[in-house]
This record gives structure tokens, sequence and C-alpha cells, in this order.
């Protein structure tokens, strides 16, 4: 059963061998003993135990690719900008992305829209107040009834939050997350758009998602406008 769960951890990591780039800060990979992380292992290992040392990237200036041959290296750029965004966020559907970024065409800042967003979404937020260890734990907890937005069960984990949403946590599931928090370095530190009370496990959510609170999540180019245009002709 151990060798199970093990392989199955390793499936779910092999996105960062092919991205070349840890995503989203995950310490965990940094344990695999077989070769061909070695690489990926030594790039990281600074990154991640010096992380408050990092330097952030601001997602909404031009980006210029080290390649030269632009046009030859232009579909795989594309590809991994798609899945960086896909994995940033907890695997996202090309659907979900396809629908979001159809109603950001609209909008006069659509990189910022659709960034902002994400941000919004309840399983984003649990995951950046270091509340769970990935996506997929947020979205367990939400599925299985165990988070209130104003005192409200919500089992969806795309709930997009306002300025003011308090989110509180059943008293089932508080002592799991009390020792898991305790273990947690809570880095990188989270967004200034959320108060969080690690005391009784509540977060308020303030809404002033502004370019400047956004600027510190981010320690890798996402390039969001190749993304944009990609799924503007799908």
């Amino acid at each position: 059963m151990s060798l199970i769960k093990k392989v199955k951890t390793k499936v779910r990591y092999k996105k960062i061998l092919k991205l070349k780039q840890n995503v989203q800060n995950n310490p965990k990979f940094l344990n695999f003993k077989t070769k061909k992380w070695q690489n990926i292992i030594l790039q990281n290992k600074k990154k991640i135990t010096n992380s408050h040392k990092l330097n952030n990237l601001d997602q909404f200036n031009y980006f210029i690719p080290k390649f030269t041959d632009f046009f030859a290296k232009k579909f795989k750029l594309t590809l991994q900008s798609k899945q960086k965004v896909s994995y940033l966020y907890g695997y996202l559907t090309k659907k979900y992305l396809k629908k979001i970024i159809g109603k950001a065409l609209t909008k006069e800042n659509s990189s910022y829209w659709v960034l902002k967003n994400l941000e919004m979404r309840l399983d984003s937020v649990l995951y950046k107040s270091h509340f769970v260890k990935s996506f997929r734990e947020a979205r367990q907890l939400i599925s299985h009834g165990h988070i209130f937005v104003n005192k409200t069960k919500i089992k969806t984990p795309s709930f997009f939050l306002v300025g003011g949403d308090i989110i509180s946590i059943s008293k089932n599931i508080k002592p799991k997350l009390e020792k898991k928090i305790l273990k947690s370095r809570l880095l990188p530190l989270p967004p200034k758009y959320l108060q969080i009370n690690y005391k009784i496990l509540s977060i308020l959510y303030l809404g002033n998602i502004e370019k400047s609170n956004l600027f510190n999540q981010f320690t890798f180019w996402l390039d969001l406008k190749t993304v944009i245009e990609f799924y503007k002709n799908k």
C-alpha cells in the first residue's frame, strides 16, 4: 500500500520535470533519489530553503524570451505557459481556462483580470493562506463540506469570493489543520489581500487585489499574454 502511495506522489510531481520549474514552490520532491530528479533538485534547493530571499517578477511587464530563434520555439513556449498556469492553480481544465479567458477579452487589462479572478477562487485562498499543502487538499476540504463562507457551507472549489467575506473551518477538521500549520514554514508569505487568524483558523478576504498586491506572489514568468492569445483563437 505504501508503495502505491509513493508511486502516485511521484506521478503528481512529474509536471515539475516537464516544466523544469517548481511552480508551486513545494519542497517534497527534494527527497526523491532517482537520477532524473537530481538536476532539478540542485536548481531548486537554494530557492526553496531561502524562499524569503527570492526575487519576484512583475507579471504585467513585457517579457523577452532567452532563445534567439523565437518562431522555432514558439510552440514550446506556448505549451509551457499553458501548463504553468494550469499547474499553479491545481490543474485547471482547458475548458475552464477557455471560459475565464473568453470573459477577460472584453476587459481593458485582460492579463490582470485573469490573474485576479484565479486569485479570488476559494481553493486558491485556502492554499495561499497555508491552511492546506496543495490545491488537491483544498478541494477535498471544500467538497466534503468543511469550509464555510460567511457561515454558509460552500462545496464549490471555484467559488468566487468578494471583499468582506469571512472563511471559517468546521470544528471536526480544525485539530488536523492546526497540526499542519504548525509544521508549515508559511513561505511564501500570504498575500496582502488576506487577513488570517491562525489561532481560530479564520480568513478575512479584503478583496483589494491590485497589481501591487499581486507582485510578490510569483518568482517566475507566467506569460499570461501568450496563454490568452492561444485561447483567443480557439
